[in-house]
């Protein structure tokens, strides 16, 4: 049969568009898009939480940081630094103020046992830059993959995540009851883009 093609307008990227579940006729459907609305896939969140879980196997699942997660109140902190350096324009990077305003918040809510996790790609600037007053650690000391360290991310109970779809999935990933999640109420610095539909039930805009 004919292979039918879909393309997600950039203008459309934090939008749910029903349309595009729905193959009609088609048995084949090619999708090409970035599809960053939960509604495409929350009713499968299960059968995604259950692939990407760290196996029994790892290694990770033995280490102290894996057994913290376990015994304290992670939060996981992210600061993505790179093409959004590169083009502010259009992506723009959350302040300092957003990650001790978003920390002061987890904090007070009442986190008995806080240990603050952070990713990100530029640790000299980090470390130079946020000094969280509880304990810390970064996630970049371990050496662990993408895949490892985005696992090591759903572990933790609580997040601040930055405008990146790398944090986003770590945070929606994410299984505590009562979690914590603190977003930038700006996702993107373009006005072109609708971003409403990229946050998560609950989530908190900061």
């Amino acid at each position: 049969s004919k292979r039918k093609y879909r393309l997600e307008k950039p203008t459309e990227y934090f939008k749910f568009i029903p349309e595009f579940l729905d193959p009609g006729s088609n048995d084949k459907i090619y999708l090409n898009g970035y599809w960053q609305n939960e509604k495409y896939f929350k009713d499968i969140r299960d059968i995604l939480l259950n692939e990407l879980i760290l196996r029994p196997e790892s290694s990770l699942l033995e280490t102290d940081i894996i057994k913290k997660t376990r015994e304290m109140d992670c939060i996981a902190v992210h600061f993505r630094r790179g093409d959004d350096q590169l083009n502010k324009s259009k992506y723009g990077v959350p302040t300092l103020e957003y990650y001790n305003k978003a920390l002061k918040a987890i904090i007070e809510s009442g986190v008995k046992n806080p240990h603050v996790i952070i990713f990100t790609n530029d640790p000299d600037w980090v470390k130079e830059n946020f000094k969280p007053s509880v304990s810390h650690e970064y996630a970049v000391d371990l050496s662990l993959t993408d895949f490892q360290e985005l696992a090591l991310m759903s572990y933790c109970k609580h997040h601040i995540v930055a405008n990146s779809t790398f944090s986003w999935w770590g945070a929606w990933l994410g299984n505590a009851e009562d979690k914590i999640i603190i977003a930038p109420n700006r996702w993107l610095r373009s006005s072109d883009y609708d971003t409403s539909g990229i946050y998560s039930e609950g989530w908190i805009k900061m």
